[in-house]
């Protein structure tokens, strides 16, 4: 019988795995500018993930290229202040957005801390190239 924190751990990885996939392969940019495209994309995910997206700070966000099955997608990966439920600034919590998913960090630990951990590691891996001056 297996314990409960290596169950934990599957969930967990099973999460990540389908977390990376959704960047990744929903990532369908023109052949112009494939990378600005998916920024575009990813931006309007954040602005799904944050409570108050109008007063997003973003700041170090920078490309990043994933490859997987034949296909190319592009990453985005920085930090984000916005404001909370009780209307301040939450502090500066680093972000994974792609056109299929936003995720950001959480203060908590636990399982979630652990999850976000391992994609920052996997999709934050090959910079591509700084595009901060376009999240604003």
């Amino acid at each position: 019988m297996r314990g409960a924190g290596e169950r934990m751990r599957n969930v967990a990885a099973r999460f990540i795995a389908v977390g990376i996939a959704v960047l990744l392969f929903s990532c369908d940019a023109p052949k112009d500018d494939p990378v600005m495209d998916s920024q575009f994309q990813a931006q309007q995910k954040m602005k799904e993930a944050l409570r108050d997206s109008d007063s997003a700070k973003y700041r170090d966000v920078q490309a990043y290229e994933m490859t997987g099955s034949g296909r190319t997608g592009y990453v985005f990966c920085g930090k984000v202040n916005a404001k909370n439920g009780f209307g301040g600034y939450s502090g500066a919590m680093r972000f994974v957005a792609g056109p299929g998913l936003a995720t950001i960090e959480t203060d908590e630990g636990g399982q979630e801390a652990m999850a976000f951990e391992i994609i920052w590691k996997a999709a934050c891996a090959k910079w591509v190239k700084d595009v901060s001056a376009y999240w604003q």
